[in-house]
């Protein structure tokens, strides 16, 4: 069983903007925090982190760190497994979301050390640039939505067509079966990027007005396939710059 908990990032917790601008943008705001939550995980994959005790100083255990990155729950027609591959030490990806598309990067250097802020925000703004002159047809959601189906019909759909993978219509959710009939080894390898990530990145749309309907966004998502609803982190930025994360553990 696991745990679902919501992180709202508001106030003086924001980072604040990386450039003189009035309002803080989500590709800065995104970021920031992500710069910090990569140094974290490169500790853990290098074993830095020290571990946590209690009173009389015996050490608690840390083996659930395991499922808190690269993992993502796996769908089944009658009960989700966990899938995770931290422990893969090739899986240094972050999947990013923006306007229906995926991407992939690996925000490290050659020596081990995570981009910094200024290179993430150069990054996101290349994606958000790419995905404004090459929308996502209208009426159509991104394959994330399908993590947001029945736990059954998604269960089934075990391989894409390349044409649906880029995006699929909601009205064909009872039609999936039959139309996967054909196995894509590609479309087999972008789920696996997906799950086996870091964590994934949704640089939203949504202009929340206050923690509330920030709150909202994270627990419910603006639209279908907005948000990757089986990673265990992942960290959602918005059009007016707030920000949060979703986990589970």
């Amino acid at each position: 069983m696991s745990t679902s908990f919501v992180t709202i990032w508001s106030g003086h917790e924001q980072p604040k903007p990386l450039h003189k601008q009035s309002e803080r943008s989500r590709a800065s705001t995104a970021a920031g925090i992500l710069h910090h939550i990569l140094k974290y995980w490169r500790r853990l994959a290098d074993e830095e982190v020290q571990a946590e005790t209690d009173a009389r100083k015996a050490p608690f255990s840390m083996h659930q760190f395991r499922f808190l990155f690269n993992t993502a729950r796996a769908p089944g027609e009658h009960r989700d497994s966990i899938r995770a591959h931290f422990e893969e030490k090739l899986n240094s990806q972050v999947a990013v979301s923006c306007g229906g598309r995926y991407f992939r990067v690996e925000p490290f250097h050659a020596d081990g050390r995570p981009w910094s802020p200024i290179a993430l925000e150069r990054y996101f703004e290349s994606v958000e640039k790419y995905v404004e002159n090459n929308p996502v047809e209208k009426g159509h959601v991104a394959v994330a939505g399908l993590t947001c189906a029945k736990r059954p019909d998604w269960a089934r759909v075990r391989l894409l067509t390349n044409q649906l993978f880029a995006s699929i219509s909601q009205k064909l959710f009872s039609q999936l079966e039959e139309k996967m009939s054909s196995h894509s080894k590609r479309n087999a390898e972008n789920l696996k990027t997906v799950h086996s990530s870091i964590l994934t990145v949704a640089l939203d749309d949504s202009e929340p007005a206050d923690d509330e309907a920030l709150f909202k966004l994270l627990t419910a998502g603006p639209e279908l396939g907005a948000q990757w609803a089986d990673k265990t982190l992942e960290l959602v930025a918005t059009a007016n710059g707030l920000c949060g994360t979703r986990s589970e553990v």
